[in-house]
């Protein structure tokens, strides 16, 4: 008389083994597309240098008399003496701070404009708790007067 376990191994074995065929199949998972893609484009900018300011590098560093190379909207070199190429525009920096841009992370600049009004309140969707799928780019007011406000306070 055979035993229970001489006939359920086998079977368990040859079960698990064909488990083990499928978990190795690569499975492909079609992923939704934006609907709307991001057409932001940097605005061309000339190169240019500041010179002689006093400049805080935003790593803790304050260098004094020293000079910021900017092209194509990047900062190239910061120092006190950096090799420029010729006929590069020159601003004097000198009495005048640079600093890296304030960068605000988390701003209601232009989906809650001010002044307020309840019709341009675009900053929360409301309809679930999560909503990574939701751009504010998409119902920005760009008339906003705070965004003014928020350049003249030096966030970018």
């Amino acid at each position: 008389m055979l035993r229970l376990n001489q006939v359920l191994v086998p079977l368990l074995i040859v079960g698990l083994a064909a488990c083990k065929d499928e978990v190795k199949q690569k499975i492909e998972v079609e992923r939704a597309k934006p609907v709307f893609q991001s057409t932001y484009q940097p605005l061309p900018s000339s190169e240019f240098v500041i010179l002689n300011a006093t400049v805080l590098t935003g790593t803790g560093e304050r260098l004094d008399q020293a000079s910021v190379w900017v092209k194509s909207g990047k900062v190239q070199a910061i120092g006190t003496s950096i090799a420029l190429p010729d006929g590069i525009k020159q601003y004097d920096g000198k009495g005048k701070w640079v600093t890296p841009g304030l960068i605000d992370v988390h701003s209601h600049l232009g989906v809650y404009p001010s002044p307020s009004h309840k019709g341009n309140s675009d900053g929360n969707e409301m309809t679930e708790p999560v909503t990574a799928q939701v751009w504010a780019e998409h119902a920005i007011s760009t008339q906003d007067p705070g965004f003014d406000l928020a350049v003249a306070g030096g966030v970018t």
